[in-house]
């Protein structure tokens, strides 16, 4: 047996792998709880958006936190000597 017939055997045995019987059904189970959870976080997201467009005081609150990390990351670079 020379070196190539032993490395096609090698290769042979090496793809050739033991899944289980439900292996596809774990596979799908676990796409779809992620899927759900995405669905779920754009759904909170949404909410939030939502209520800060119905709310004046959170628009107010909104743009004062922007408005404060802009100034912090301002004051950051120009200490560091960047901005």
């Amino acid at each position: 047996m020379n070196m190539e017939e032993k490395y096609r055997d090698w290769k042979q045995q090496r793809a050739t792998i033991d899944v289980g019987a439900d292996f596809a059904d774990k596979v799908m189970n676990q796409i779809r709880m992620v899927e759900g959870r995405k669905r779920r976080a754009a759904f909170v997201s949404y909410r939030v958006v939502d209520w800060i467009g119905a709310h004046i005081g959170a628009q107010a609150a909104a743009i004062a936190l922007t408005t404060a990390f802009a100034l912090a990351e301002r004051a950051l670079l120009l200490r560091i000597g960047i901005g």
